[in-house]
């Protein structure tokens, strides 16, 4: 695979382990595509599984990593992760020291807030009841409350990071139970 005599051998074997792991991504969606060992060799069945790669996204199949195939292989490869993993989490609370939702507040961080209460419901039978708004009322300052005593956290009806926390966790475990 190397022959530009200034790439050292450890690139050379970088370059191959990354074409392993493409290859590897891919094979975990592409039922024809083999598994290989992520060695840094460039071993037979690397260069097998690089061939069949060739053939099914309809390269020259030479078994070697040309520009071409590097190219289509990491475009592949990025795709395939991209269609394959979890979306990104967002982190809705604000990254102000000490910051509190205080009461009266009205905004899509209490909506957010209500509907982790809500989820949290079938769990938490006692929340009690509270509007679907984005308005922090009384009730949603009472259920939280409830909330608090229930996790041992400080009764102080308000959510600060910890609450948040607290209520963002459980939230979490409860809607990804079944992974």
């Amino acid at each position: 695979m190397n022959e530009n005599p200034n790439i050292t051998p450890e690139q050379t074997e970088e370059a191959v382990r990354q074409l392993q792991t493409f290859l590897d991504q891919l094979a975990f969606f592409e039922d024809e595509l083999p598994f290989v060992a992520v060695s840094g060799i460039f071993d037979e069945d690397t260069r097998r599984a690089l061939e069949i790669f060739q053939r099914l996204y309809r390269l020259p199949v030479t078994g070697k990593a040309d520009r071409l195939t590097w190219d289509r292989l990491y475009g592949a490869h990025l795709l395939s992760r991209q269609a394959h993993s979890r979306p990104v989490p967002i982190s809705p609370f604000p990254r102000i020291d000490n910051y509190i939702i205080p009461f009266g507040e009205e905004s899509e961080l209490v909506g957010i807030l209500h509907h982790m209460l809500r989820t949290l419901r079938l769990v938490h039978d006692d929340l009690g009841d509270f509007s679907d708004g984005i308005r922090y009322d009384g009730a949603t300052e009472s259920a939280i409350r409830i909330y608090q005593k229930k996790n041992g956290l400080a009764q102080s009806g308000q959510v600060d990071r910890l609450t948040w926390d607290t209520l963002a966790k459980e939230y979490n475990l409860l809607v990804n139970r079944d992974e």
